[in-house]
């Protein structure tokens, strides 16, 4: 299955390129963002799977970080860089969920 965590325009884009192309079904991709209604909205939109951002992490084999660069500096270490510590988001997204944002 595919994570996706972000719900925006480009979100939107690669979801609905991966159903045209039929590389996916519906049902094998799963999306999360901050404010949940946008990955609700999807959702209904293209029948892809709402979620939260820690069911994203342990449910997905294949994970997108799509969102907007200045939630990167939340991720010591990632984004541009070639040698993301997947393990290291993960944590940096589970704690996530018990913090408030600032951006």
């Amino acid at each position: 299955m595919l994570g996706i965590i972000g719900a925006g325009n480009i979100s939107e884009a690669i979801i609905a390129g991966i159903l045209k192309s039929k590389t996916l079904d519906c049902k094998n991709i799963v999306v999360s963002n901050y404010n949940q209604s946008k990955a609700e909205k999807l959702s209904l939109k293209y029948g892809v799977i709402a979620a939260d951002n820690i069911e994203v992490i342990k449910k997905n084999s294949i994970i997108l970080f799509v969102f907007c660069i200045l939630l990167l500096s939340i991720f010591s270490g990632c984004g541009i860089y070639s040698n993301i510590d997947l393990e290291e988001v993960k944590k940096e997204i589970l704690e996530l969920k018990t913090r408030k944002l600032d951006i």
